[in-house]
């Protein structure tokens, strides 16, 4: 039964390790030291062109769902029951 609550707490404490910022990344208050370091942009190369032409596109770039749909007219707009402004 000793081991069961041994091993209970070194599970609690290795998962709540995994959620704890260590100690070491955290900048002391008023030290004006801070222990990260900003990383420099990594350079990408520009990509290289496709080997055949990529034709336009025969629709227009919308959502799919808004194809299988049928165009709607304008409907007028009943009064409001209140004032807007």
């Amino acid at each position: 039964m000793r081991y069961k609550r041994a091993l209970l707490a070194a599970l609690t404490l290795a998962v709540t390790a995994m959620f704890v910022e260590p100690a070491a990344a955290q900048t002391a208050v008023g030290s004006g030291v801070s222990t990260v370091i900003p990383m420099p942009p990594i350079p990408m190369p520009p990509l290289p062109a496709p080997p055949f032409p990529i034709p336009p596109l025969p629709f227009p770039p919308v959502d799919p769902v808004f194809w299988l749909l049928p165009p709607m007219p304008p409907f007028p707009m009943p009064p409001l029951p209140f004032p807007l402004f």
